[in-house]
């Protein structure tokens, strides 16, 4: 079942505005990057994902557990 299908009933307006709308937002841009630039931004969203993951995953541990440092 689509979004399109899913809110037809309920939201009517919301149905026909995703429908005109959303495959815009999905719509892939020619930034005219190069291979190089492109394989850049990759590497820096793969480094930002797994910053947040450690970042969500340590969030409940103790600070001092995070912060000691062996001697």
């Amino acid at each position: 079942m689509t979004f399109v299908k899913k809110w037809q009933e309920k939201a009517p307006a919301l149905a026909i505005w995703a429908e005109e709308n959303v495959p815009e937002g999905f719509a892939v841009v020619d930034l005219g990057l190069t291979e190089a630039q492109r394989k850049k931004r990759r590497s820096t969203n793969s480094m930002e994902n797994l910053n947040q993951q450690i970042k969500r995953r340590t969030r409940g541990w103790p600070a001092s557990s995070r912060t000691k440092r062996p001697c």
